[in-house]
């Protein structure tokens, strides 16, 4: 069973990522929450871009389970650390989808498709929830979608987000 979201201000890496995105890029509210929450299913709630799969021999790892066995996201990753010249880390993995979200890495937007970016980007127009489900679907493409859990940890994250402008 995942963490339940709540106390998502005692989570020092969901301060780490949420910082990230919201100092570091031009991103609406409804994308944040879209990559968040999707993060917070991948990890269990962790949001460590180290988490690892368990009970695999190469496990999927990162704030996005990227999985080295598959046509995943992982080797887009690692072209994207050479690319940059960056080393593993959260923000890393952020800005490789961010990248590709705001079309700058154009080999990140012909991997995941020029369509599939648009489809996220208008569901984010459209609301958080709707930005969420299209992340999912469109870039990450999980083999257990556990949409429900995705659904609920962008709900809470809503409410996160209110309390942090609020501050």
């Amino acid at each position: 069973m995942p963490k339940v979201y709540t106390e998502l201000r005692n989570i020092p890496n969901l301060q780490v990522c949420y910082n990230h995105l919201q100092k570091e890029h031009e991103l609406g509210a409804n994308l944040v929450i879209a990559m968040l929450a999707n993060s917070a299913v991948e990890t269990g709630g962790t949001f460590n871009y180290q988490e690892k799969q368990r009970g695999r021999t190469l496990p999927a790892y990162g704030l996005y389970q990227f999985d080295p066995r598959g046509k995943g996201l992982h080797k887009l990753y690692l072209d994207y650390l050479d690319y940059t010249r960056g080393e593993d880390s959260a923000e890393r993995q952020l800005d490789m989808l961010v990248d590709i979200l705001l079309r700058s890495w154009k080999t990140g937007v012909d991997y995941v498709g020029s369509g599939n970016v648009s489809k996220v980007l208008q569901a984010a127009i459209i609301g958080p929830l709707e930005a969420t489900r299209a992340f999912s679907e469109h870039l990450l493409r999980p083999g257990k979608p556990h949409m429900e859990r995705r659904i609920k940890a962008a709900e809470e994250l809503m409410a996160f987000i209110n309390n942090e402008k609020n501050k």
